[in-house]
């Protein structure tokens, strides 16, 4: 009779031991529950601005937790100082919460591009194109540096900086100029004031003539600028002379006249001039620099007796009639 009462005896105690387990299961949780709704409740301070340390020390009292959320760029927090959080201060939490922060990573910069060596048109399109903001733009003279070109920059190439930053640029103005005053020229003769020109570094402008029989062919009659007046190599000079005023007779003495000549052969280049003498003075007809061997052929007007002058590199070496 035991070894039947046997089984159903063990199956008594499986399922008391099985009821103990549940029961305690939900005693664990009800226990735990209790102790959860006997936390009491705290107010979330405010910890933006603050460094960790500074936000641990106020949220441990509390007994509030902290975390980091996340890690952004800010132009106004300084690094590692914490720029919001959540749940937001004041709202009353359980002791234990967690706190959720973003912590800044600091101001955002950029390394500044080099436009030095550029000329000012191509630097700004450089820095607009790549969203900066040019500043000052200062001019100052240099014996190096072409006119237009950039000597130099603020802030300097490949510096970080923040990416609204103002870049100043000193561009050359090209060489110092010397300011002279302008000279007399009225009753000079074209040729000699060509030279006096070339001689004083200024450019031939425009030159008109003017018929009169006042005056002798090709004097300097008008000049612009006057006498007297600030100039600077580089400067053009307008001139006006005079032209025999009978255009008739002038008509009836002019001719074209060939002028050939062949450079002596060498290793150099030389530096030819031609000058022509006819009844309306005398006139440079051609002066530039020529290989060696080259041949020059020139077509000239002359009036009435006329002859002709050659010279290699300022010396005199041949003189002929027309």
């Amino acid at each position: 009779m035991a070894n039947e009462n046997t089984p159903t005896h063990w199956g008594k105690l499986f399922f008391s031991f099985l009821g103990i387990i549940i029961f305690a299961v939900f005693l664990g949780f009800f226990i735990a529950g209790a102790i959860i709704s006997q936390k009491k409740k705290v107010e979330i301070p405010d910890v933006a601005g603050q460094s960790v340390v500074d936000a641990l020390e106020a949220l441990n009292p509390k007994k509030l937790n902290l975390q980091i959320a996340e890690k952004a760029f800010d132009s106004v927090i300084p690094r590692d100082y914490i720029i919001s959080q959540y749940p937001a201060p004041g709202e009353e939490v359980k002791e234990g919460r967690i706190i959720r922060v973003v912590i800044s990573r600091g101001i955002m910069q950029t390394k500044v591009p080099n436009v030095e060596n550029t000329n000012l048109r191509e630097a700004q399109g450089i820095l607009k194109r790549e969203g900066w903001t040019v500043g000052r733009i200062a001019f100052v003279s240099s014996a190096y540096a072409e006119d237009g070109k950039v000597i130099s920059q603020t802030p300097r190439p490949d510096s970080d900086v923040l990416p609204d930053s103002k870049i100043n640029l000193l561009v050359s103005s090209g060489k110092e100029k010397y300011y002279f005053y302008m000279p007399d020229l009225i009753g000079k003769n074209i040729v000699e004031t060509k030279k006096l020109i070339k001689s004083l570094a200024l450019v031939e402008g425009e030159i008109k003539e003017e018929k009169t029989n006042d005056w002798e062919n090709g004097t300097i009659l008008e000049q612009n600028p006057q006498a007297g007046y600030m100039v600077s190599y580089g400067d053009p000079v307008d001139l006006k002379i005079s032209v025999p005023g009978d255009s008739e007779v002038k008509a009836e003495k002019e001719r074209q006249v060939f002028i050939v000549y062949s450079v002596p052969a060498g290793l150099v280049d030389r530096v030819i001039k031609v000058e022509v003498l006819d009844d309306r003075g005398s006139r440079e007809e051609l002066n530039r620099t020529v290989k060696p061997s080259e041949r020059i052929n020139l077509d000239v007007k002359v009036t009435g007796e006329a002859k002709m002058k050659i010279f290699l590199d300022g010396e005199l070496i041949e003189e002929k009639e027309l």
